[in-house]
C-alpha cells in the first residue's frame, strides 16, 4: 500500500512499526472510547505512580496502628516500623495476643511512589508542545501589551519564553525539562512513543526531535 514512490519516511510503517503503535495497542481503541493520550501515561495514580512489583515479599516497611476499641478512620494515628523477622505483638481480651511480623512468602507486591513522574506528566509535555506551537503561528493573539509581570496572563509568560530563541528550542525544552526532572525514567517505553509521536505530528510541532524541526512538511 506505497503512498509515495520512494518516500523518505513510510508512514503507514512508521504508525504501526513496534516503537509507536504495535497491533497489541492499537486494537485497544477500536471501537472504544480510549484516548490514544493513555499511550504516554505513566503508571497510577494522578499525583504518584503505582508501581507492582513480582515475587517479592516486603523486608522492611511502616505501618499504621492506633490503640483503640473500633477504630475507622484511616490513616491510622499511629506508626510501627515492622522490621524483617522481627514479631511485634499487642495484647488483648482474655489472654491472648495479635502478633504482626513479615512473611517469608513472596508476593506481587503494590507500592506508591510520590516523588516520581506523575501519570499525567508526559501527556501535559506533548499538549504543551502543541499548544506552545499553535500559540506561535498565531503570534500569540490575545496576549496583552503590558509587560508588568503581575498583569502577564497566560500567553503573556509563553511569549516571555519565545523572545530571542528558535521556536523549535523553546519547545523542545518542554521535554528536556522533563529529562532532567526524571532522569532515572528517560528510557521508558511511554518516553519512546512520545518521540515517535512528536515525529508524525512534525507538521503541528516545532522541535528538534520533529522532521526538519517541524518548520515545513518535507
Amino acid at each position: 500500500m506505497p503512498i509515495e514512490t520512494q518516500p523518505k519516511v513510510r508512514i503507514l510503517q512508521q504508525w504501526f512499526s513496534e516503537q509507536i503503535l504495535p497491533w497489541n495497542l492499537a486494537k485497544q481503541f477500536i471501537g472504544q472510547e480510549k484516548s490514544v493520550l493513555d499511550l504516554i501515561a505513566i503508571g497510577g495514580g494522578r499525583e504518584t505512580r503505582k508501581e507492582i512489583i513480582n515475587n517479592a515479599r516486603v523486608t522492611n516497611a511502616k505501618i499504621g496502628y492506633d490503640v483503640s476499641k473500633n477504630s475507622k478512620v484511616w490513616p491510622l494515628s499511629d506508626e510501627l516500623e515492622l522490621k524483617d523477622k522481627k514479631l511485634e505483638s499487642w495484647f488483648l481480651v482474655s489472654d491472648y495476643n495479635l502478633f504482626i511480623s513479615t512473611t517469608n512468602k513472596f508476593h506481587d507486591v503494590e507500592l506508591e511512589i510520590k516523588d516520581r513522574p506523575p501519570i499525567d506528566s508526559l501527556q501535559k509535555v506533548l499538549l504543551d508542545m502543541l499548544t506552545y506551537t499553535y500559540t506561535y503561528n498565531r503570534n500569540f493573539d490575545g496576549a496583552s501589551l503590558s509587560n508588568v509581570l503581575k498583569e502577564m496572563n497566560d500567553l503573556d509568560k509563553i511569549r516571555a519564553k519565545f523572545e530571542g530563541q528558535k521556536p523549535n528550542e523553546v519547545i523542545t525544552n518542554l521535554f528536556k525539562q522533563w529529562e532532567l526532572d526524571y532522569p532515572n525514567y528517560t528510557n521508558l517505553p511511554q518516553v519512546k512513543i512520545l518521540k515517535q509521536i512528536v515525529i508524525m505530528l512534525s507538521k503541528n510541532i516545532y522541535s528538534t526531535m520533529s522532521i526538519n524541526n517541524g518548520l515545513n512538511d518535507d
